[in-house]
């Protein structure tokens, strides 16, 4: 199923911090080979799937972007800080389960060095 570890190194506030993470989710696999830079200046961008530790920062925010909404962001650092958010909304329910609408956005700086 893949893996998404994170060690806490600085707590902000509530739903703000600094962390080590790792990234070895199948789907950010996917993502990485479908959009991904697969040239040496790709070492760079351990944006989408990435077993080793990376400095990154979490946030969370309830009520964004609009009521009723969550959104989640991670912003990694290697000097690019590069970033993805996830929004998920409620849309309805299916008997007792609950069901969500979720948009993953992505962003990877235009300016990466090229081999």
């Amino acid at each position: 199923v893949g893996d998404f570890k994170f060690r806490t190194l600085k707590v902000f506030s509530p739903g703000d911090a600094m962390v080590h993470q790792e990234v070895r989710l199948p789907i950010l696999r996917t993502c990485e080979l479908l959009f991904g830079d697969s040239t040496p200046a790709r070492l760079m961008s351990n944006f989408f799937y990435n077993p080793n530790q990376v400095l990154a920062r979490q946030q969370l925010r309830r009520d964004f972007p609009e009521p009723g909404q969550c959104c989640m962001g991670w912003f990694q650092e290697l000097g690019t800080w590069q970033e993805y958010m996830t929004i998920a909304s409620r849309s309805g329910t299916q008997g007792e389960d609950a069901i969500y609408r979720m948009v993953v956005c992505f962003s990877v700086p235009k300016d990466l060095p090229r081999a």
